[in-house]
């Protein structure tokens, strides 16, 4: 059985210049407990650049996408 593809995001805008050059540590603590708890079950990409999700999606789709999301990101009325 092949193992099952997740990819998790969280991206950055790269246009003029980088909007955040943080380290994904959100994404990253979620495919390790994933790695611990599935191991060889599942196959994890992590992602900072848009570009570089895209063509993934292009080329090989997930199973599963995670993306990230901040309260700063969303609006509330």
């Amino acid at each position: 059985m092949k193992p099952m593809r997740i990819y998790l995001a969280d991206l950055t805008y790269t246009t003029l210049s980088l909007a955040t050059d943080a380290f994904p540590l959100n994404i990253g603590f979620i495919a390790a407990y994933a790695n611990k708890k599935f191991g060889k079950e599942i196959e994890l990409r992590l992602f900072k650049y848009i570009e570089d999700l895209e063509q993934a999606i292009n080329e090989r789709p997930p199973d599963i996408l995670g993306v990230s999301n901040y309260p700063w990101n969303s609006t509330s009325d």
